[in-house]
């Protein structure tokens, strides 16, 4: 099983944007998350509508293989790295 937690574009878990308040909009204002690439939006937009930092991966996703890489995911594991805009870790 995958999970997404973060925008990996910044770093920002999705948990320290579930402690801000306001909507999907104004929560990526204030944290910086989901501006950038703009992959990690849904899978916030369902950690805030569910309550949950961490949201599953379902390999049936159309972009599956594109999202695993992006998320620099490992089965059942993430690698905390953080890939700017500017491609360094």
């Amino acid at each position: 099983m995958y999970w997404v937690d973060r925008c990996i574009c910044t770093g920002i878990l999705f948990s320290e944007v579930l402690a801000l308040e306001g909507d999907l909009r104004t929560r990526m204002q204030h944290s910086g998350a989901g501006l950038n690439c703009k992959h990690c939006r849904p899978f916030l937009r369902e950690a805030i509508a569910s309550g949950s930092p961490r949201v599953v991966l379902q390999p049936d996703h159309p972009q599956f293989a594109v999202l695993v890489q992006h998320f620099h995911l490992s089965d059942e594991a993430q690698a905390p790295g953080c890939q700017s805009s500017t491609g360094s870790a």
